[in-house]
């Protein structure tokens, strides 16, 4: 393909942001047949990555605090990193969300700090979800908390999103309290989300009915 350059080994990469000015692509590896969840930093001057979650600045840090729903630390070999949002709250220093799937359905929270130059990252806790539900994509909101999409059942699949039915909610959580649908945000394929820098409004895109 004419003008068009290929970065080349990384397994099921889905999502992608931008972390900050640090010239360096974030990307979601999610899981397959023999193939275990993935956290890729991409450098596109010169088509180099690296995975976050098992190189050797990588740790495990329990807020229990924070988060004392949380069954206990990743395990690293049976996770999904699907959707991915950032919050930068210091220079270079940067709270990181994962919609994962594999050994439970959660929203993952790290901590990555880039501001000594390598990537830090250091997982802090979890948001435990409906089992029943693929969760696609997430956005943090002002207060530490977030909105969710659900995407699909897993046991009903995608048929029914293809079909343009109404199969989920946006789903939304705040520091202390649980996991909750928005009302009227009934839609068929919840997917990519967005929300504006005052939590006032969310950007939902619905694959099911386009």
């Amino acid at each position: 393909d004419p003008g068009i350059n290929y970065i080349c080994g990384l397994m099921n990469a889905e999502d992608l942001l931008m972390l900050g000015d640090t010239g360096r692509i974030l990307t979601s590896g999610m899981s397959g047949e023999g193939v275990s969840g993935h956290l890729y930093m991409v450098n596109p001057l010169d088509d180099s990555w690296e995975e976050l979650v098992t190189g050797v600045n990588f740790s495990q840090d329990h807020d229990a605090s924070a988060y004392p729903n949380c069954p206990g630390p990743l395990d690293v070999t049976n996770f999904s990193a699907h959707g991915l949002a950032l919050n930068e709250y210091d220079t270079y220093q940067f709270d990181l969300y994962i919609t994962s799937h594999g050994e439970r359905e959660a929203i993952e929270i790290f901590d990555l700090d880039m501001s000594e130059g390598i990537a830090e990252l250091t997982w802090k806790g979890c948001v435990p979800m409906n089992a029943e539900i693929m969760y696609n994509s997430i956005a943090i909101l002002s207060d530490g908390g977030f909105v969710s999409t659900e995407f699909m059942n897993w046991n009903e699949g995608i048929g029914v999103v293809f079909a343009g039915a109404v199969n989920g909610n946006v789903v939304e959580w705040h520091p202390g309290g649980e996991v909750t649908d928005i009302a009227g945000t009934e839609l068929s394929g919840a997917n990519g989300i967005a929300v504006t820098d005052d939590d006032r409004y969310m950007f939902v895109a619905a694959f099911g009915t386009r």
